[in-house]
């Protein structure tokens, strides 16, 4: 079952109809999916057991799966399909007799190049290819333009150079491989809506590569090895709501990097190393509902950096090099979590606790979890705990430690050891 549903089904198929929050919402696909489902379905109820001797016809799929074929099997009457699954074979070409169906599925095989299209429906939309050995592909495989979805993550491709002269593909998933670049015909591709890339060589983006994409939604270029991303890298891609840019350690981010992406909802720009952030970096970024700077080397961020950011619901920075709460100026209004795990932030500026209680955040400081109208600092290997909001057990010394825990709600905190604090809650 494992082969069934890896985790592109569910990043790739699912996450296309997901809605930001983690982060992952438009019904677009609908019936592909639905086509797909029912796949999954068929394949299923063999895909584990024995190994199996025939194919299985089941409405409009036909089955071919799990049999360690090298060819193709005789093929049972199944007079509507339009969709064939040739999953965990051991198959080194597409065989012939395939140019009834608008869906071949043949992952998991040993397939090394791309089929030659004559052995396709020239009407063919669907075509999944990913987990086998491809490095190449025949001469006239660019001559399949009806192609929706290709699917060739984790193969051997170095380059893009097979996809379609005239390319209507509106999910392409390439990663996994060993692309270093993407100049070529991906910039031709004007009706994707989703474009995997992730895991491979990349080391740059060509300023044009984009340009015609304004439908794409997800962008997936995270785990590369990106060292720019130029002014107006993105400035066409008006539509995109997803774009990971994390663990690329040597990428320069400048503050136009991400003009244009005026509907973008999920930023990942975690494990890059980053040391500053330019200003002005997310100003383009007014629907920005999540944003993940973790795994970074960041030490202090300017009072503004998330200025503009007013739809943003998550903030997350944890494991970085941070001494002092950022402040959140003029912005966040709807920040439920703040994640600042794993800094060495020690005492709190009274503006930044200001700026963070405004906002009635759900906030996760030194281990703890705490809820709207509450914010604990809980700063191991540091000298000073903090607690907002809490109960009246605060006030002094912890008894067998250094540290020193206190109050600033003021029901509890007036009158105690730190009335200068009373302020901040009290505004």
């Amino acid at each position: 079952m494992s082969k069934v549903r890896d985790r592109h089904d569910i990043r790739g198929e699912l996450q296309l109809l997901r809605s930001v929050g983690h982060p992952l919402a438009t019904m677009q696909l609908v019936t592909a999916l639905a086509a797909l489902s029912a796949l999954v379905a068929a394949v299923s109820a063999v895909a584990e057991g024995p190994l199996a001797t025939e194919c299985t016809c089941r409405e409009y799929v036909l089955v071919c799966v799990n049999g360690n074929w090298t060819s193709l099997p005789p093929l049972v009457p199944c007079p509507d399909a339009t969709i064939i699954q040739l999953q965990g074979n051991l198959l080194q070409d597409i065989p012939d007799g395939l140019t009834a169906f608008v869906t071949v599925s043949a992952p998991h095989n040993r397939l090394t190049r791309l089929p030659e299209a004559s052995k396709l429906n020239p009407e063919i939309k669907n075509l999944v290819l990913n987990d086998n050995q491809i490095s190449g592909s025949a001469n006239n495989f660019r001559s399949l333009s009806s192609l929706s979805r290709l699917r060739l993550e984790r193969n051997r491709l170095t380059s893009l150079d097979f996809l379609p002269e005239r390319c209507n593909l509106r999910n392409l998933d390439v990663s996994g491989n060993a692309l270093t670049s993407l100049a070529g015909p991906l910039k031709n591709c004007a009706e994707l809506t989703f474009l995997g890339l992730e895991s491979n060589l990349i080391t740059s983006i060509p300023s044009d590569v984009f340009s015609r994409m304004s439908k794409l939604k997800h962008l997936y270029l995270f785990k590369n090895k990106i060292a720019a991303i130029p002014d107006g890298t993105f400035a066409h891609l008006s539509a995109l709501i997803d774009l990971t840019l994390q663990m690329n350690p040597n990428i320069q981010l400048s503050s136009g990097s991400f003009q244009g992406l005026s509907h973008l909802q999920y930023l990942d720009l975690s494990f890059n190393e980053l040391r500053n952030l330019p200003a002005g970096l997310f100003t383009p970024l007014p629907q920005l509902r999540k944003l993940v700077l973790s795994k970074n080397k960041l030490t202090t961020l300017p009072a503004n950096t998330f200025s503009s950011l007013n739809a943003l619901k998550e903030l997350t920075m944890w494991a970085n090099q941070l001494t002092q709460l950022p402040v959140l100026q003029n912005c966040c209004g709807s920040l439920e979590e703040y994640n600042l795990l794993n800094n060495n932030i020690v005492a709190p500026s009274e503006e930044a606790v200001r700026s963070v209680l405004k906002g009635k955040i759900v906030t996760k400081i030194g281990g703890a979890l705490v809820h709207p109208d509450t914010l604990r600092w809980a700063a191991e290997a540091q000298d000073v705990e903090k607690f907002v909001g809490s109960s009246c057990s605060c006030g002094g010394l912890r008894r067998g430690t250094a540290k020193i825990e206190f109050c600033v709600d003021t029901p509890c905190g007036a009158g105690k050891r730190y009335p200068d604090w009373r302020a901040v809650i009290a505004a």
